[in-house]
Order: structure tokens, then sequence, then C-alpha cells
């Protein structure tokens, strides 16, 4: 069984809160908190740059784009009423 070294690192920017994780120094897993402060519009910004922007003009200097979720679709939470803890996964850039 392969043991997952995680760093913690916390990022706030004004409102926005998000909680990053480093998983094995290849991938960053990012967890969006300012669903509690505004009405996530972060998570929605960085999806449509992934998305759209840099899948189209793919950068250098950006990272790849892995995948996303929710805390609440992992574990089948269906109230809508409850901040989803969505969440994104890329790899990373060294040296950044």
């Amino acid at each position: 069984m392969q043991v997952f070294r995680i760093q913690f690192i916390k990022v706030v920017i004004q409102t926005i809160l998000c909680i990053v994780f480093i998983v094995e120094e290849a991938y960053i897993v990012k967890f969006f908190a300012d669903g509690q402060f505004t009405k996530g519009e972060s998570f929605q910004v960085e999806m449509f740059l992934y998305s759209e922007v840099f899948a189209r003009y793919q950068p250098p200097y950006v990272p790849r784009f892995v995948g996303k979720s929710s805390l609440s679709e992992l574990y089948g939470e269906t109230d809508k009423s409850i901040w989803r803890w969505p969440f994104l996964v890329t790899t990373i850039m060294h040296g950044t």
C-alpha cells in the first residue's frame, strides 16, 4: 500500500478561501470554500479558465487540468442548500 505525503496550504485572497493539498509532489487538489462568503464564483471562474481558455491556448506555464468534483458529490449528498465543497485537481508546477 502506497502512503501519500500531503502538505497543507491555506490561501486567502480577499474573501475567497481555498484549501490546497499537494499530493505526492505531483498533484494539487484545491478545495473552494468561498461559497460561505460569495456564490462560489471563484470555482466557476477557474473552471472556465481551464475548460475554455487554457484548453484552447495551452500556455506552457499553466498546470494541466486533471479533474473536478465536490465532496457532496463524492458522498452522495443531495441537499443543495449546503455548500458542496467543489474541488479541482491539477498537476503541480515545480519551481513556482
